[in-house]
């Protein structure tokens, strides 16, 4: 097959201790034919000066300025002029391996619709990695669309991050501006819901950094209102499609459904509390208990059967040992 274009978005905002390192692990890639839309999102530190370096050095870098509006208007604003036959987008504060285009894009024999690869862990220094996803180098072709869907129902990541996507499938499917949570996971099922193909490269080939405390988010009232979207996007669709799924649909969603207890509380919502635990029960009851995810979160979905003041107590106490449940 020739050789595909592929447009990396990089959405930018503050960023400037990290985005050299983000730059260079994009420019430096074995695959040479990308682009490089590089969108300021109104940064206030010095990362519009470390752009504009780049972009000077390296004409495959396009640069959009544009007001602070939010991570997925940067995303968004990217998407309306990339060029690539596929889209790949990395946060400003993570890295790709160097490989990571040339791997995709030689896994692509069948012109597929979604190339998946995996994921680690790591601190501000790029040390200590904990994979997400498969580490044996197998490649895995998904041939239809409930061949994709299964892939997210079994328990795999649903990020719009480590993967590229074909542009001339994604239409007009933008990122859900209105969302300040969970907005990549909508747009990454919405995606998947029409594509009818896919690979996955078990193999980590995404950096993302985690830093100590960003975990404990400070989550606002309509916080609420965007976990619920996602739960909606999905069960409305598995309704219409595969209904003979929608139990395993439920299972999937049980971390979803526990983010959204856990936003509830952080707001003192005590009705969505309420409806949030009754959400999970519900989940667990149609949900296998040989369920991967089930099995690596059992306690934490256990105490949605707790009396709601054992319940608060537990997390109180959790959270003041920083530790997130």
């Amino acid at each position: 097959m020739k050789q595909p274009l592929i447009s990396i978005i990089v959405p930018v905002y503050n960023v400037e201790k990290y985005l050299q390192r983000c730059i260079d692990s994009i420019i430096n890639q074995d695959y040479k034919n990308i682009e490089i839309i590089i969108v300021d999102d109104g940064s206030t530190d010095g990362s519009s000066d470390v752009i504009k370096l780049n972009a000077k050095n390296d004409s495959r870098i396009k640069v959009i300025h544009q007001e602070n509006q939010g991570v997925s208007s940067a995303r968004n604003a990217g998407l309306d002029v990339a060029a690539g036959d596929y889209i790949m987008f990395v946060d400003a504060d993570d890295t790709i391996d160097t490989e990571a285009c040339k791997e995709c894009v030689d896994a692509l024999e069948g012109n597929e619709d979604i190339v998946y690869f995996s994921t680690r862990r790591v601190n501000e220094l790029g040390e200590g990695s904990v994979t997400e996803g498969g580490t044996d180098g197998t490649v895995e072709k998904l041939g239809s669309n409930k061949d994709v869907v299964g892939y997210y129902l079994r328990g795999d990541n649903l990020r719009a991050y480590a993967c590229v996507l074909k542009r001339s499938r994604l239409g007009d499917l933008r990122f859900d501006t209105s969302m300040r949570i969970h907005e990549d996971a909508v747009f990454a099922f919405q995606f998947l819901t029409g594509a009818e193909s896919a690979v996955v490269i078990n193999k980590p080939m995404y950096s993302y950094i985690s830093r100590p405390g960003s975990a404990m988010k400070s989550f606002r009232s309509s916080d609420i209102a965007d976990v619920r979207r996602h739960c909606e996007v999905v069960k409305s669709f598995m309704s219409e499609h595969y209904p003979e799924l929608i139990d395993q649909a439920y299972a999937r969603l049980l971390p979803t459904i526990f983010n959204l207890l856990t936003v509830a509380k952080s707001v003192s919502d005590h009705a969505a509390t309420i409806d949030a635990r009754k959400d999970i029960r519900h989940a667990l009851s149609k949900t296998p208990s040989d369920y991967k995810m089930l099995k690596s979160h059992k306690f934490k979905y256990l105490l949605s059967y707790l009396p709601l003041s054992v319940f608060n107590f537990v997390l109180y106490r959790a959270r003041k040992a920083r530790k997130v449940i």
